[in-house]
């Protein structure tokens, strides 16, 4: 039997980590993801990965030819300027093997997304995330997330998969899969508790590969659009990135209820959410309160992550809605030191508490904290948790959105985020 090989080269310009362009490859790293053993050469600064092709007997002329003259696949690291590594080799394979190879390019680019390959097959993940009783956030290596698995040909391929959506997003893409005729051979869920809930699709389809990766494409956007519907249609969020740090950001009206001197500033920490800044609020009166310049919503929501650094008397952080002014409105907030949420009004700067329940809020950690309010409903939301419905009707009409905190607190805000229905 005749056999013919061939020869595929590289180069790329790619993302295997290094510290800087002057620095050292990472070569372990490159070694662990290759699977393959390296050489370095220091002169040149170049990690060097082989795999002679000593699975099949290979005869040139009549002459078995030995990996070493040249029946081998290699590739060359090198750190790189304007991209974070450098690779240059050679793949030597048997025709039947190019295709594979070869075939997970387009689907790379149909996704947008960098392939798991293995055996001739390409896998793509995309994670998502949601919140555990616990309060603990899981996302994309936990299990939430959606995949696709392609084998075959270009031109015969098999895909398998599954989709996480949210409980509003499944009809949408289970008739999306349906209407490319992707058979679905599962639906059920993974977890129980979550917030937000997740149910699991699973699918087959046969094809080619570019119609399959069009069709699961297609349903990841059709998922995608389904969310957006479901979410208030008038929203923002703002993270501080853009304002100038150690100042007091721009378009959010900085006070107190009651005595004292607060100090509201963008700063920047390390452990953001959204990196690089951070609201915080250093000072110290009755209750800091910072009021965002230009909202007035009746029924809607608004949110934050935040977290608290100390504070002798108090360490909270909270949101607020249909603020009239500093002395009136609702105030949902957590606090770290008694370990509980509570929702309160303030009517002429008193504070009187109408809900609450006892939770553990840890401090120096991240957490959110949600108010969705619709009429004299209120629905309070830690951590993606439903906590508690709470209900009044001390302030009817619409008013601002902002946060809050209390007395000596010192707090960091990021991720704020408010929406109408």
């Amino acid at each position: 039997m005749k056999t013919t090989l061939m020869f595929v080269s590289l180069l790329v310009g790619t993302a295997v980590p290094t510290c800087n362009t002057n620095a050292a490859l990472d070569t372990n790293r490159i070694a662990t993801i290759t699977g393959l053993p390296g050489t370095w050469n220091a002169a040149e600064g170049v990690f060097k990965v082989s795999a002679p092709r000593n699975d099949v007997p290979v005869k040139v002329d009549e002459w078995k030819m030995p990996p070493f003259m040249g029946l081998t696949s290699w590739a060359a690291f090198q750190a790189g300027r304007k991209a974070e590594a450098m690779v240059m080799g050679d793949l030597v394979l048997f025709e039947d093997e190019v295709n594979p190879v070869m075939s997970a390019a387009p689907l790379m680019e149909a996704f947008a997304a960098k392939a798991q390959e293995k055996d001739g097959m390409v896998k793509f993940v995309f994670g998502r995330v949601t919140r555990m009783e616990c309060g603990c956030e899981i996302g994309k290596e936990m299990g939430v997330n959606t995949w696709a698995s392609f084998g075959g040909t270009d031109d015969n391929a098999v895909v398998d998969g599954d989709i996480a959506c949210q409980e509003n997003e499944l009809q949408t893409v289970l008739k999306s899969l349906r209407a490319s005729s992707i058979h679905i051979v599962a639906i059920h869920h993974h977890m129980i508790g979550e917030s937000p809930r997740y149910v699991f699709l699973h699918y087959w389809g046969r094809g080619k590969a570019a119609e399959l990766a069009q069709a699961v494409n297609l349903a990841r956007g059709e998922k995608t659009k389904a969310a957006a519907l479901a979410r208030p249609a008038t929203a923002e969020a703002i993270n501080f990135d853009s304002a100038e740090v150690g100042k007091a950001p721009p378009g959010w009206t900085l006070t107190k209820t009651g005595q004292g001197q607060p100090k509201w500033n963008v700063e920047r920490d390390t452990s953001a959410p959204s990196k690089p800044n951070v609201l915080k609020q250093s000072g110290e009166a009755a209750y800091p309160v910072a009021f965002k310049d230009g909202t007035n919503l009746k029924d809607g929501f608004v949110e934050v992550k935040f977290k608290t650094l100390s504070g002798e008397e108090d360490q909270a952080g909270g949101v607020v809605w249909r603020a009239k002014d500093a002395d009136n409105y609702y105030i949902a907030r957590a606090n770290a030191l008694e370990d509980n949420v509570r929702i309160y009004h303030f009517v002429n700067g008193r504070r009187t508490q109408f809900k609450g329940v006892n939770i553990k809020v840890a401090p120096n950690q991240w957490h959110t904290l949600r108010v969705e309010f619709a009429a004299n409903t209120f629905k309070v939301i830690f951590n993606g948790k439903h906590l508690f419905d709470a209900q009044d009707a001390t302030f009817k009409e619409a008013g601002k959105v902002g946060v809050w905190t209390k007395a000596d607190s010192i707090t960091l805000f990021d991720d704020f985020s408010h929406g109408a229905k």
